[in-house]
C-alpha cells in the first residue's frame, strides 16, 4: 500500500537536551519544540525523546527494524506524543506516546558532526542512571538526507510495557556514523542485580527481537528516493566482518605500586589473517566521570603490556582488542576488572 501524504517538519533548533542512561537503552530528553504531522499520523505530534539501540560490536546487527531483510548495526528512534505542553517528564511517560520515527545508523569513515554533541554526552553517562546536559544540537540535521521515501505501519513500544499504540515512520535512506563514534555507544556500561551482588557489564544487544507482522498493513510513501540500498552501501562489508575471534585468557596482575602486568592470549580464530597489533583499552572512575586511555602493542607475539602511572585504589575495566589489515577489529576480550 502506498500514502501520498508527505512528513512535514517544524522547528529544526534542540537548545537544550538531557541525556539519560535508562537500564536498557540511552535517551535524549528533548526541551524544545519540535512538531511532525503528515505521513496519515493521526495529529500533529510532538517530538520527546531520542532512543538508540545497538548490536554487541560493529560485526553485529542492532537496529530493531530492517529493511528489505537488511539490519544495521544501530537505530535511532524519535518518540513523538499528542501532548501540547512543556512538562518533559509528563509527555515523555509510555503512555503519552502516540508515534516514532526510526532512522537507521550507517558506518561510514568521516564522523556525523550531527552526531557529535550526543557522542559527547555518552562520556557522561557512561555508567548506569547517569545523567548530563549536552550542546547544543539541530534534530533536523540526523534525519536522512531525503526524509520523503519511508514506511508506515501501526505497531507497539519496543520497551516495556510494549503497548500497541505507536505509528511507526521508517526511514528508507540511514544517516552515517562512524566507527569511533560507534565506538561510544559499545563504551556504555550497565548494572545487573543477581542475589546480593551487584555485576557491572556493557551495555550491549539492548534491542528488541523482530516481530512477526501479525497480519499488519505496512504502508509506503509514494515518493521515489534515489539512494539505493544495493549501490550506495560500500561498508555492508565491513558492517558485516571481523578480523578475529576475540582475545582470550586475559589477566591483570600487579608489577609495583603504580604499574600493572596485562597478558592474553591470541584469538583461537583470525577471520582476516594477519594480526598487525593489538588494542588495550583501560578505563576509571573520576570525579564522577568516565576516564579511557588506549595502549597498542605492535606486535602479534610477545603478548603483554605494562601500564604505567595507575593508582591501586581505584578500580579499573580492562579490555583488549585484536587489530588486523584495513583496521578490522575482533570483538572485544572480556572485561577484566582490577582493583
Amino acid at each position: 500500500y502506498e500514502v501520498e501524504d508527505n512528513l512535514e517538519l517544524f522547528g529544526m533548533v534542540c537548545k537544550e537536551a538531557t541525556n539519560a542512561a535508562g537500564c536498557i537503552w540511552v535517551a535524549v530528553l528533548l526541551q524544545d519544540d519540535y512538531f511532525v504531522s503528515g505521513a496519515d499520523l493521526p495529529d500533529r505530534l510532538k517530538a520527546e525523546k531520542l532512543e538508540f539501540h545497538w548490536g554487541q560490536n560493529n560485526g553485529f546487527p542492532g537496529s530493531e527494524h530492517s529493511l528489505e531483510g537488511k539490519r544495521y548495526p544501530i537505530e535511532m528512534q524519535i518518540y513523538l506524543s499528542s501532548l501540547g505542553n512543556d512538562d518533559i517528564e509528563l509527555a515523555s511517560g509510555r503512555n503519552y506516546i502516540r508515534g516514532a520515527m526510526a532512522i537507521f545508523l550507517q558506518i561510514t569513515l568521516q564522523d556525523n558532526l550531527a552526531l557529535v554533541p550526543i557522542i559527547r554526552g555518552l562520556k557522561g553517562v557512561v555508567h548506569h542512571e547517569k545523567e548530563t546536559f549536552l550542546d547544543p544540537f539541530v534534530l533536523g540535521n540526523l534525519l536522512p538526507a531525503s526524509f520523503g521515501s519511508y514506511y508506515r505501519y501501526s505497531g507497539s513500544l519496543t520497551t516495556p510495557p510494549c503497548s500497541e499504540i505507536v505509528e511507526w515512520i521508517v526511514f528508507s535512506r540511514p544517516i552515517s556514523i562512524s566507527l569511533e563514534q560507534l565506538d561510544a555507544f559499545y563504551s556504555i556500561f550497565t548494572t545487573e542485580q543477581q542475589d546480593h551482588v551487584k555485576s557491572l557489564e556493557y551495555l550491549r544487544n539492548n534491542f528488541r527481537p523482530q516481530q512477526n507482522l501479525n497480519d499488519r498493513v505496512v504502508y509506503k510513501s509514494v515518493v521515489k528516493d534515489s539512494w539505493n540500498l544495493a549501490t550506495e552501501d560500500p561498508w555492508n562489508l565491513h558492517i558485516t566482518e571481523v578480523c578475529s575471534s576475540p582475545p582470550v585468557n586475559m589477566t591483570v596482575q600487579p608489577v609495583n605500586r603504580s604499574a600493572l602486568l596485562v597478558t592474553w592470549n591470541r584469538p583461537e580464530t583470525i577471520y582476516h589473517p594477519p594480526i598487525m597489533n593489538y588494542l588495550i583499552s583501560y578505563s576509571w572512575t573520576k570525579d564522577e566521570g568516565e576516564k579511557e586511555q588506549a595502549f597498542t602493542k605492535k606486535n602479534d607475539h610477545n603478548l603483554e603490556a605494562i601500564i604505567n602511572h595507575v593508582s591501586l585504589d581505584k578500580l579499573y575495566l580492562f579490555r583488549v582488542q585484536a587489530v588486523c589489515q584495513n583496521d578490522l577489529r575482533s570483538d572485544f576480550s572480556q572485561t577484566m576488572l582490577f582493583q
